[in-house]
């Protein structure tokens, strides 16, 4: 995540050996946030943005063991996508860690947060009780890999990924979709299966496929909204062959429940197909 005079980006890498990745829409009902998720066909999303212009992300790391204190409600694997729907800040979201459970990171994982007026935390690790740790961002920029800011002496560093975009940030902070962009090349892997741009200001959305950063797919978050709740293939978007088949035969694994119903319907992408790096 990089802020600056009154723009902020955010930026991500999916490593990962499976190539059947989805992005997928849920317009805001009665009062509620609509928003965009990345993930697989699990349908638990693993990163996403909403329209108030509050993303997340999230990284693996070494194992861990949180204890979470008694005096917090439980939560449940639900909690993203309660966050996307109810939440507009960072604030907002570090009470929720504050005062909920959040199962999916007792034992592994932390998530990044950043909202459209330039604030971070991470959230992941032991904090000193041993409960879930908060950590905001102190200054223009974060940067969340693959271990825990707190504890690197659990493991996962040194980091040759996390050291390339603190040095690239450092040297240009920028929020523009050709740092961004030269940022999340300089640290993809060969299991880089998707990237992805966020401004958070315009609802803007950049997607790069399988490590390849001379072209994007590019959407707006309110016109997909507009669409009702919806599905892309990832592989489809750039007309590249989908190991899940075809949109019929994928659609049909999600009516018999092999993709996840929380992932709604695909359909076949229809607005610009590209934006070539200037």
């Amino acid at each position: 995540m990089s802020t600056l005079n009154g723009r902020t980006y955010f930026g991500n890498n999916e490593d990962s050996g499976f190539d059947q990745t989805n992005v997928w829409f849920i317009p805001g009902e009665g009062g509620k946030h609509g928003y965009v998720c990345f993930g697989y066909n699990t349908g638990f999303p693993q990163g996403g943005m909403n329209d108030q212009g509050l993303c997340f992300d999230a990284a693996s790391t070494p194992r861990v063991n949180i204890w979470f204190s008694p005096d917090k409600k439980a939560g449940n694997f639900d909690f993203l996508f309660r966050i996307m729907a109810d939440c507009s800040a960072v604030e907002e979201v570090a009470e929720i860690i504050r005062t909920t459970t959040v199962p999916g990171l007792k034992f592994q994982g932390q998530l990044m947060f950043a909202d459209k007026q330039g604030n971070a935390i991470i959230v992941g690790g032991p904090d000193k009780n041993g409960d879930l740790d908060v950590i905001p961002s102190k200054g223009k920029v974060m940067i969340c890999a693959n271990f825990f800011p707190n504890h690197p002496e659990m493991g996962g560093q040194p980091s040759r990924r996390y050291d390339t975009a603190a040095s690239m940030l450092k040297a240009n902070p920028d929020p523009s979709v050709e740092n961004f962009r030269a940022i999340l090349q300089a640290v993809s892997v060969p299991k880089t299966q998707y990237s992805n741009i966020f401004d958070l200001n315009t609802g803007e959305i950049l997607i790069y496929h399988f490590h390849d950063f001379s072209r994007a797919v590019q959407m707006n978050l309110a016109r997909e909204l507009q669409k009702g709740a919806h599905a892309y293939r990832i592989a489809a978007l750039f007309s590249k062959p989908d190991s899940g088949g075809t949109l019929d035969e994928i659609n049909r694994k999600r009516a018999e429940g092999r993709i996840s119903r929380r992932i709604p319907e695909f359909i076949e992408y229809q607005g610009p197909n590209s934006r070539k790096p200037s």
